[in-house]
C-alpha cells in the first residue's frame, strides 16, 4: 500500500517527467509543423533560423514552461499556506510541506536531480 508521503512524492516526481517542453525539442531539431492555417505561420519562423538561434529560442521555450509548472506550483503553495488547501489523493489527504519546503521547492529540487530527504 502506497503511503500518503509516497503519493506527495509520486505528484511532484510526475510534474518532473513533464517538465520537458515538446515544442522547445522541435525547434531545436528543426521540426515543421503540419501546415495548417494556425500552425503553418511557424514553419517559415523556423526555417529561416540559425541552429543558434533555434538553440536560443528552444531554451526560451522551455524556460517558459518550467516557469509555468512552478508558478502554479507556487500559487498551489500559497492557497495550502493561507487558505487551507489541501491536497487529496484516492480520499487520502497528502502531507503538507513533509519536508518543511514548499510544493514548489520541492519540485525545483527534483528537477535539479536531488534526492528525496529520505533517500540521502
Amino acid at each position: 500500500m502506497t503511503s500518503a508521503l509516497q503519493k506527495y512524492q509520486a505528484l511532484v516526481d510526475e510534474l518532473v517527467e513533464r517538465k520537458d517542453c515538446v515544442l522547445a525539442r522541435r525547434v531545436k531539431n528543426g521540426e515543421l509543423w503540419l501546415e495548417t492555417a494556425e500552425k503553418a505561420k511557424f514553419n517559415g519562423l523556423i526555417k529561416s533560423l540559425s541552429e543558434e538561434q533555434r538553440l536560443q529560442v528552444s531554451e526560451l521555450l522551455q524556460d517558459a514552461r518550467e516557469g509555468g509548472i512552478h508558478d502554479t506550483l507556487v500559487v498551489l503553495s500559497e492557497k495550502m499556506n493561507l487558505e487551507n488547501l489541501r491536497l487529496v489523493q484516492g480520499g487520502e489527504e497528502l502531507p503538507h510541506e513533509p519536508y518543511g519546503t514548499e510544493l514548489y521547492f520541492d519540485w525545483v529540487a527534483r528537477a535539479a536531480g536531488d534526492n528525496w530527504p529520505s533517500e540521502q
